[in-house]
């Protein structure tokens, strides 16, 4: 005997698909974004997480999870997004040298004992103190502007306990990006 619910629901299916689609991986984008971009504007001590070095591009690329005060493990388990706040790069072309030389003191100055000589790889598991900031960017595939957070500077975990560092104003567009 046939299972009048089970009709029921595949007769809802295909009246669905006459009417409009909806992607569940891009609301899932579009929730974890928004979880992700409700962090405190503050400064973090962090652990590094995920290390990739991508000597053609020339850069480095970074991930970090909070490892200390309320907002400790806020990365962990949000979604997946296109721009999480969590995830930095560090140019290594001469043009980004102070971003670079900023990072690298901060995990140095951060973890005692850290080697004069390392390759990316070593970084993974190392502490350092990040200031996050509002950031507008320019979304192509819906052609506005939005906000993201994200790092605007790299310190040492102990300014960061101390309540040592420099807050941001957000990062604003205009000033990097001109349309033609």
């Amino acid at each position: 005997m046939a299972n009048p619910n089970i009709d029921i629901f595949f007769d809802e299916i295909e009246d669905m698909q006459d009417e409009e689609t909806f992607c569940t991986s891009e609301l899932e984008s579009s929730i974890a974004e928004e979880k992700l971009n409700a962090i405190p504007i503050d400064g973090y001590a962090v652990d590094l997480t995920k290390i990739e070095f991508n000597r053609s591009a020339g850069y480095i690329k970074g991930q970090f999870e909070i490892r200390e005060g309320e907002q400790i493990g806020f990365f962990q388990n949000v979604g997946d997004t296109k721009f999480p706040p969590n995830v930095f790069f560090v140019g290594t072309t001469p043009e980004s040298k102070e971003r670079r030389l900023q990072f690298i003191t901060a995990v140095r100055d951060s973890n005692p004992g850290f080697p004069d000589q390392w390759k990316p790889s070593d970084l993974v598991g190392k502490q350092v103190g990040v200031v996050l900031r509002n950031e507008e960017y320019y979304d192509r595939y819906n052609d506005e502007i939005k906000v993201r957070v994200g790092v605007a500077r790299f310190t040492t975990v102990d300014k960061i306990r101390a309540g040592y560092y420099e807050k941001f104003d957000p990062k604003d567009i205009k000033r990097y990006y001109r349309k033609k």
